[in-house]
């Protein structure tokens, strides 16, 4: 693939956990060493990022079921909310085997 070739491209951010893990397996295939040559990130941190040590972005499902109960069950939910509101909450980034500081183009 092209973009293997591509020395700019120091790592490949997936929709998903399923998507990444596609990924990894393509580029072991392909001889590319993860992270030294490229990282990987997947989103969702499910039992897939475990399983390949996968760096991955939580969003949160502990906040988010948290957030949805209140709002059903009406308890704690803040009286300034309007129902239908968007409800921001962090996320956060899980850093596990797949990803390494950015290569600068000399380190090829």
């Amino acid at each position: 693939a092209q973009v293997l070739s591509d020395p700019s491209v120091t790592a490949w951010v997936c929709n998903n956990d399923s998507v990444a893990t596609v990924a990894l397996d393509y580029l072991k295939e392909q001889g590319v060493s993860v992270p030294k040559q490229l990282s990987v990130v997947g989103f969702d941190n499910g039992a897939e990022a475990l399983e390949y040590d996968l760096t991955s972005y939580d969003f949160n499902a502990e906040a988010s079921v948290l957030a949805m109960l209140h709002y059903v069950l009406g308890s704690l939910w803040p009286a300034h909310r309007k129902p239908g509101a968007p409800v921001e909450m962090a996320g956060f980034l899980v850093a596990r085997g797949t990803t390494a500081r950015a290569r600068h183009q000399s380190e090829g």
